[in-house]
């Protein structure tokens, strides 16, 4: 009888599917009753410092940067330098003040 109810208690039917973090699946945040309760905090303030990046400032590729291919790590594509490949993860970006037209 004792057995019986240890065994149900570990069921995958009755534990409810959970996610691997918070956030898009990323550990960053944690998960469950131990994650950080300032998560949505930290994704706002983020969020706010992007957009307040990309409403000042201007983002280019410079016109006399090296071809850029994609290298696939995992799930996701980064930038590489077509002639440097072997130096890792690399976006050359020409950074300038944004000017509204008037």
């Amino acid at each position: 009888m004792f057995m019986n109810g240890i065994r149900k208690r570990f069921l995958k039917e009755n534990h409810p599917e959970t996610t691997v973090g918070m956030y898009a699946n990323l550990m960053n945040f944690s998960a469950g009753v131990r994650s950080c309760i300032g998560w949505r905090f930290a994704i706002m303030e983020l969020q706010a410092l992007t957009v307040e990046l990309l409403s000042a400032f201007e983002f280019s590729v410079p016109k006399d940067a090296p071809a850029i291919i994609h290298g696939s790590g995992g799930q996701a594509l980064f930038p590489l330098l077509e002639d440097r490949p072997k130096e890792g993860a690399q976006m050359p970006l020409h950074i300038s003040i944004f000017k509204q037209k008037a």
